[in-house]
């Protein structure tokens, strides 16, 4: 706490961030507002990977692995039209999912999850993704 009061009047910056990271997170957490991550990867991810599979005629239904309130928007704002579904296995991100939520590993057993729902090619992707990035 001491050592970030101090970093307020000294790193060029840090008050700017700090103001930032507060109002997006009351406005994600608290008035239920898109706020996204202002960062290279989600820019790619929101701007050109979701339109690219949101304008795809032959993709009805998208899971989206991995839940936080920097995503709650996903599903009113890039896949309304989609049959939309997140997993993530801790119970606390639920509130950040979509209407089908799935508490559970990507990897696991999925009781409620119809795996037929999705393109095999896709999850496989996925799986190969999140493994670089864990």
């Amino acid at each position: 706490m001491r050592n970030n009061i101090l970093r307020l009047f000294t790193e060029r910056g840090f008050a700017y961030r700090a103001v930032r990271a507060r109002v997006y997170g009351l406005m994600r957490n608290r008035l239920n507002l898109a706020a996204p991550m202002l960062t290279e990867d989600r820019r790619v991810l929101e701007q050109i990977i979701f339109a690219h599979y949101g304008s795809d005629p032959d993709i009805k239904t998208v899971l989206f692995v991995g839940c936080d309130s920097y995503t709650a928007h996903y599903q009113r704002r890039y896949f309304a039209a989609h049959d939309y579904w997140t997993i993530d296995p801790d119970a606390s991100r639920r509130r950040f999912g979509a209407r089908q939520h799935v508490i559970a590993r990507l990897g696991g057993s999925w009781p409620v999850l119809p795996r037929r729902f999705f393109r095999a090619d896709h999850l496989q992707w996925g799986l190969r993704l999140g493994a670089e990035f864990s």
